[in-house]
């Protein structure tokens, strides 16, 4: 399916003008993978991100576009980011990965990252497309894999020891993910945070590897 084309009678003030946008732009310029390019990007408001992690993704458009009929209705038209030009959103958003804002190292074996939520991850399409969650593996896959970046010492990833999810993970949640590497050097033990609340965590079975 090919990117649907915005008419020209829609306005960029009508749609900032919208409490559900604070910011928006429209991409006339096609790309190589046009099914996967909105043409339309937008960053929710507060109010408008309420709708989105609520309702999901289909329904905040098709909302949006019955406030404004000259816009479209199909999601595959709009792509929802937390900033309109951060140079790595096209790249990993939809491809399931957090914004990593920040990772420090507090000790040799162990990390701490800041991580927001995307708005418009693959993920929610399906899981789900009405409620938008960040699914228990794939929190556990995102630690794997910074894991992998920033500690020393981990292998493959072996199978879950204990983990237990206690908050549901919404678009647009700023986390907080601690790891580290325990000293048996065969357990990852992960946590992440939303506030000051403890939203998930567990410990993860990892192969060693010389460093």
């Amino acid at each position: 399916m090919s990117a649907v084309l915005v008419p020209a009678t829609a306005t960029i003030g009508a749609v900032i003008e919208h409490p559900w946008i604070s910011a928006a732009r429209l991409d006339a310029r096609p790309h190589a993978d046009v099914a996967a390019e909105a043409r339309w990007r937008a960053v929710p408001s507060a109010a408008g991100l309420e709708v989105l992690r609520a309702r999901g993704k289909s329904a905040f458009v098709a909302m949006l576009a019955r406030a404004l009929p000259e816009l479209p209705y199909d999601p595959q038209a709009w792509r929802l980011v937390d900033e309109l030009d951060h140079p790595r959103a096209d790249a990993d958003d939809r491809v399931n990965r957090p914004r990593v804002h920040a990772v420090t190292r507090p000790a040799d074996d162990a990390v701490e990252a800041r991580l927001l939520v995307p708005y418009d991850m693959r993920v929610f399409e399906g899981h789900f497309a009405a409620i938008p969650l960040v699914p228990g593996m794939l929190q556990v896959a995102w630690a794997i894999e910074l894991a992998h970046e920033h500690l020393a010492g981990v292998g493959a990833f072996r199978g879950i020891v204990a983990a237990k999810f206690r908050c549901l993970v919404r678009p647009g949640m700023a986390l907080q993910l601690s790891l580290q590497w325990l000293a048996a050097k065969t357990e990852l033990r992960f946590e992440y945070h939303h506030d000051t609340t403890v939203v998930a965590g567990g410990r993860l079975r990892m192969a060693g590897v010389d460093v």
